[in-house]
């Protein structure tokens, strides 16, 4: 639901906008066994209940980048055609390293991962509850509890999500998948303010994309007033990006600026 205000101000006379859900959100859906591929796989199959072959243009924020990503490539290797692919926010927000949370159980001994985790239902990874979530929160039953204490939320949902976040922060490309993947597609990286390198800044793929960023942070670029300087970098990159180069300023790859009218 949070990219409903993006989808409304992108979509008009010349879209129509989808949205996926994420597996696992809704009540008895296992994701014990999942992985990007498999994820991207159950979308194909939701996105052609709508539209069975391409050309498609695909846009996925945060996580779900890095499964439009994937989508793109299945489909091109199922010998379809996907124009456009749009990669918003594909980073994660820039967390700062902090030691790790002794006597707590798995990932949430890693502050970075309770700062991650707590950004998901709060959207954003400072202030002082998220400060003492990093410093003192041993597992999944002490964060929810302070879900349940803070957010009017569904407990059941709440878990669900929690547990949704735990295994896709577990998903990472190996060099050479990553390397297999040169689509043919149009692809835009459209990043955030303060976010890190994207699953694409490394060494181990060639592909090549334009890029730009946001002046809004990874959470804000969704809300208003900020959603609707977003839904312009998307519209423009649906159709005929202006690119502009900019200085490179300490980054591993080039940058450049997307224009509309």
């Amino acid at each position: 639901m949070n990219l409903r205000a993006l989808a409304e101000s992108v979509a008009g006379t010349s879209y129509r906008c989808y949205g996926l859900q994420a597996h696992g959100l809704n009540d008895g859906e296992d994701i014990e066994e999942d992985t990007i591929v498999v994820m991207a796989r159950r979308d194909i199959e939701q996105v052609r209940r709508i539209q069975p072959h391409g050309p498609y243009n695909l846009i996925g924020y945060s996580f779900g980048a890095r499964i439009a990503f994937e989508v793109a490539h299945q489909l091109e290797t199922q010998g379809e055609t996907v124009d456009r692919v749009i990669l918003l926010a594909p980073g994660s927000p820039s967390i700062q390293h902090e030691p790790a949370t002794s006597g707590a159980d798995g990932r949430y001994r890693e502050t970075w991962f309770k700062r991650l985790l707590f950004s998901v239902f709060f959207g954003r990874t400072d202030g002082p509850l998220a400060d003492s979530v990093a410093a003192t929160l041993t597992g999944r039953d002490s964060f929810l509890k302070t879900v349940a204490s803070d957010l009017e939320i569904d407990t059941s949902l709440a878990d669900r999500i929690t547990r949704l976040v735990e295994k896709t922060c577990e998903f990472e490309y190996t060099f050479t998948e990553l390397a297999d993947r040169n689509l043919a597609a149009a692809i835009t990286i459209i990043r955030a303010a303060g976010d890190d390198y994207s699953f694409l800044d490394t060494a181990a793929t060639d592909v090549s994309y334009a890029s730009g960023t946001l002046d809004a942070n990874h959470y804000w670029i969704l809300r208003t007033p900020h959603v609707e300087h977003t839904a312009s970098a998307v519209s423009a990159a649906l159709t005929k990006p202006t690119i502009t180069e900019l200085p490179k300023d300490n980054s591993r790859t080039s940058h450049v600026t997307l224009g509309w009218v």
